[in-house]
């Protein structure tokens, strides 16, 4: 694989999601288990990643924490009808995650926005962060999880 792949987290179904990664520039390549995307992400190296929510039953948060666990840089992208809610349900402890409306996401998926943090310490990607509610807003405009995780909540999640 090369960097301009987005790992797809979903199903046939998730042919849109493929279209819009294929029309910002990307190679899709879609798994439909997390098991699939956690051994390719250990093997190859990818642009990003899209979780297709409507298409998948892997625990998000669980997901990401294992994401993280195997490349802390590769951006997340996780396309709902309602991002803002999935984003409150997410802590801000992962600065690398985003979430997007399918409308939204070729927008986000143009390879111009892919490289990680500038400010690798603070979290920022691309410039500062906005606070709105429970949500982050960084200048490029993309939303940041807001929820709480607690250190037993991110031991239990992670076995």
């Amino acid at each position: 694989m090369n960097l301009s792949a987005v790992l797809i987290l979903g199903s046939d179904a998730s042919k849109e999601i493929s279209d819009i990664a294929f029309e910002s520039g990307h190679t899709p390549v879609i798994r439909e288990s997390m098991g699939s995307v956690l051994q390719d992400l250990r093997t190859d190296k990818f642009a990003a990643i899209a979780v297709d929510i409507q298409h998948t039953s892997a625990d998000l948060l669980e997901f990401i924490l294992n994401v993280r666990d195997i490349n802390e840089e590769i951006r997340v992208f996780v396309v709902s009808k309602m991002p803002k809610q999935i984003a409150s349900r997410i802590p801000q402890a992962f600065p690398n995650v985003f979430f997007a409306t399918k409308k939204d996401l070729g927008n986000k998926l143009k390879p111009s926005l892919l490289p990680f943090r500038e400010a690798r310490n603070t979290g920022n990607v691309s410039g500062e962060m906005k606070q709105q509610g429970n949500t982050s807003h960084d200048s490029n405009g993309f939303s940041h999880g807001g929820g709480q995780l607690g250190k037993s909540q991110t031991t239990q999640n992670r076995l």
